[in-house]
């Protein structure tokens, strides 16, 4: 006895078409697709809270200072060398800029008065501070073996964005600071 049977034969969706389906899947998936997104969204509606297009970096101000520590030299033309202030003391030189902005503001608020109206007198007394905490930092770090250089200068650079499209750098010593137990020589 022969049996027929009416069924017909479907073949089976081809595996590309399947793998094609997990590649969409896995792509709509992954986060760069959504960081793409992101990026395209927060441009398309520019500056509106609290999305942003970081305006802080768009119009740099003209000027801007950097304080630098260094070792008193004499044989260097302008008196000094910087030191290498973070391996010494663990200290970035960015921190000991908010260091010496934190005290001279604390200062300020002490003898009522503003960051422009202090004397160099008080400025290099902030700064003789933070030279002496500097150098206590650099002596717990060492346990005293390598401490810093006996005389250090602590000075403020000033960059000066100047109209012919050229940049001019000021250096001011601050102050100059011994180590206890040595005299300081100008």
């Amino acid at each position: 006895m022969e049996t027929t049977s009416n069924e017909t034969h479907v073949p089976a969706a081809p595996e590309n078409s399947a793998s094609a389906a997990s590649v969409i899947r896995k792509v709509l998936r992954h986060p760069f697709l959504h960081l793409w997104l992101l990026v395209f969204f927060c441009l398309s509606i520019k500056e509106f809270y609290p999305f942003s297009n970081f305006p802080m970096y768009s119009d740099p101000d003209e000027t801007e200072n950097y304080l630098v520590v260094g070792q008193v030299t004499p044989e260097e033309e302008n008196g000094w060398k910087p030191l290498p202030v973070r391996e010494l003391t663990g200290i970035t030189a960015p921190k000991v800029k908010k260091m010496f902005k934190s005290r001279r503001d604390a200062y300020c608020d002490e003898v009522d008065k503003d960051s422009d109206e202090l004397s160099e007198a008080e400025l290099a007394a902030i700064g003789q501070d933070l030279l002496n905490y500097l150098r206590e930092q650099a002596l717990a770090r060492t346990d005293g073996k390598e401490p810093l250089p006996d005389q250090l200068v602590l000075v403020d650079y000033w960059i000066i964005y100047e109209d012919g499209g050229g940049y001019s750098e000021t250096p001011t010593i601050i102050t100059k600071e011994s180590a206890p137990g040595v005299s300081a020589t100008n």
